[in-house]
């Protein structure tokens, strides 16, 4: 998926896969705007469907996730 396309951070994203145990878009927000700042980076080892990275994109941080299940 291409993160940089404007439907790729439309509110419909989120539904793109179905995945079990969906991280709470509203949370990871709050962690990212918390505990980072514009430009920094955001990591995460376990991404799943990948809503801390779109959350991440929204906030002005690039990120970068990996993950074993290809979805």
């Amino acid at each position: 998926m291409e993160w940089e396309s404007a439907d790729a951070l439309s509110p419909q994203c989120y539904g793109y896969h179905r995945y079990p145990a969906k991280f709470i878009p509203q949370l990871a927000a709050r962690l990212i705007d918390n505990y980072s700042r514009p430009g920094e980076w955001v990591v995460d080892p376990f991404m799943g469907s990948g809503t801390t990275l779109v959350e991440a994109k929204l906030l002005k941080r690039p990120s970068l996730g990996v993950d074993i299940n290809p979805v």
